[in-house]
Formats: C-alpha cells, sequence, structure tokens
C-alpha cells in the first residue's frame, strides 16, 4: 500500500499517525496500538530526512532500541547532513566508537568550511551574512562538543552504575596504550575540539597586518569573537573532562576509571607529535 503512493511526501503523510507518537492520527483514525515493522519505521526516518530534517532528531531520540536498523538509514542521515541523529542512534545500539568517530570527522568538515568563509570574509561584498553563516558554523561546531561531551558521559556512567574497573593489559606511561575506552572516548573528543580552536585561532593570527589596519573592523571584531567562542567551548570540554574524573573514591564509590592526568598526559603526547611547538596551544588552553 504505502509502495504504491507516489509522490514521496504522501508516503510520510500516510505514515506518520501511524509511525509517530507525537501526532494525533493514531488516535484520530481509531488505528490499533502496534508495534510497526522496522521496514516502516526506517521508510519513515527517510522520508523524514527528505521533506522535515529538522524533524528527525525529535523522532528518533522517542525510538527504542531495536526500533530499526541502523545500517538502513545511516545513508539518509549521512547525505542530509543529519549527523547528530546518526551519532545518537550509534550510541544507542552500543557503537559508541564508531559514533565518536562520525562526531570528529564532522568537526573537521565544519573547521575546514569555517575556516574557508574566514579567509574569503574581507573579500566579502556582504559582510553582515559572513557574520552570520560564520557564528551559524560556530554554534554547530560548539552543539557537536556538546554531543560528544554527552557521549562521554553516557559511557562515564554506564561505568560506574556497573562498577567496572576497566583496566587494559598494560599501562606504559604516556602512551594511548595505557587509555581505556572511557579515556579514549574523552581524548578523542578534547583532541578534537582543542584542533579545530587551534586551527582557527591560527588562521585568525595570520594576517600580520591585521583587517582593522586594511579598515575591515567587522572582520576583526567577527574573528576575536570565532576565537572567543571556540576557546569556551574548549574551557567547556575541559571542565566537563574534569567533572567526570573527579570526585570520591573509595571503596563504596565506583571508580570511573578516567583519569584527568592520564587522559592530559596522552593529548599532550599526541600535541606534541603533530605540532613540535606548544606555544598556540598554550594560548588556546
Amino acid at each position: 500500500m504505502v509502495g504504491l503512493l507516489r509522490p514521496s511526501y504522501r508516503q510520510l503523510c500516510y505514515l506518520r499517525p501511524l509511525l509517530d507518537p507525537s501526532e494525533d492520527g493514531a488516535r484520530q483514525y481509531g488505528l490499533p496500538a502496534q508495534h510497526p515493522q522496522k521496514a516502516f519505521i526506517e521508510l519513515y526516518v527517510r522520508l523524514l530526512c527528505k521533506h522535515e530534517p529538522l524533524q528527525v532528531n525529535e523522532y528518533v531520540e522517542r525510538l527504542k532500541t531495536g526500533d530499526l536498523r541502523l545500517e538502513e538509514i545511516l545513508p539518509a542521515l549521512e547525505s542530509s547532513g543529519i549527523i547528530d541523529a546518526a551519532v545518537i542512534l550509534m550510541a544507542r545500539e552500543g557503537k559508541i566508537q564508531e559514533g565518536m568517530s562520525r562526531l570528529t570527522r564532522h568537526l573537521d568538515t565544519l573547521e575546514a568550511a569555517l575556516l574557508g568563509l574566514l579567509s574569503a570574509a574581507e573579500d566579502s561584498p556582504d559582510v553582515a551574512n559572513t557574520s552570520e553563516a560564520s557564528r551559524d558554523l560556530v554554534s554547530s561546531i560548539q552543539k557537536f562538543s556538546r554531543l560528544g561531551v554527552w557521549l562521554c558521559q553516557g559511557e562515564t556512567r554506564w561505568v560506574q552504575q556497573r562498577k567496572l574497573k576497566m583496566k587494559p593489559v598494560s599501562r606504559v606511561k604516556g602512551n594511548e596504550e595505557e587509555l581505556s575506552m572511557n579515556e579514549m572516548l574523552w581524548l578523542e573528543l578534547i583532541d578534537a575540539v582543542v584542533k579545530v580552536t587551534k586551527q582557527v585561532s591560527e588562521a585568525v593570527q595570520d594576517d600580520p597586518e591585521g583587517s582593522e589596519m586594511n579598515g575591515h573592523t567587522d572582520i576583526t571584531r567577527l574573528q576575536t569573537t570565532v576565537a572567543t567562542d571556540l576557546r569556551g567551548m574548549v574551557q567547556e570540554a575541559f571542565t566537563a573532562l574534569l567533572s567526570a574524573t573527579s570526585g570520591p573514591r573509595d571503596d563504596e564509590a565506583p571508580s570511573t576509571d578516567a583519569t584527568f592526568l592520564r587522559i592530559l598526559r596522552a593529548f599532550l603526547t599526541r600535541a606534541s607529535a603533530s605540532s613540535p611547538s606548544l606555544s598556540n596551544l598554550r594560548a588556546v588552553l
């Protein structure tokens, strides 16, 4: 029946009262409460991606584990740019590391877009639009940083609730092999948000004359705001890490096994390997 409906928006309208618990359609049409087949839920998500992408996050957050097959909707989510929904679903399916990897790749994409926008800002005929687009990109970067914090905190709570002590086979000073999976998640997130901030800060500072000296005071103000907002994001991520790795450590309080100093040491090891000079890193931190 659904397959006979064309165009696809009609399919969306047909499935909405059947599959979306936020709608009153099921009650309106006297439809029985039932567990729809996964294929219909997957089709509905793909149709939302196509016609109403802003509704996807809200819908998938109400789904339960096992309601759909992740591999069937990931291409639609990613092609529509709804990466946050993809990350949330990966986490719900227990694919925490895959979700973090997808999140950090998207941060790289947003970083490249922001750098391109800032580099062309002085030549833009419409500074107001450039500023708005830059603020939107910064907001997206901040949103995904917070989503990464949510992933890490969720894994930390999972460890705490089960009172697990996730100790790797060996712990070599300064080596990432000493980190547990939980610690590696925090390391990946911290590394990603610091990298974005460092790259953007360096790009802003690369203009030796300064935009203000060239008469572009609006651009200078934009660059300063962007750099400040991203540094605030780094501070927010480190604050979340400190909160997750601090607290009582006795026999009655389960350890998260995510020691701040161990993560920080691994982060600095990575940073020194990619950039011999840590002066810009100090400015970011």
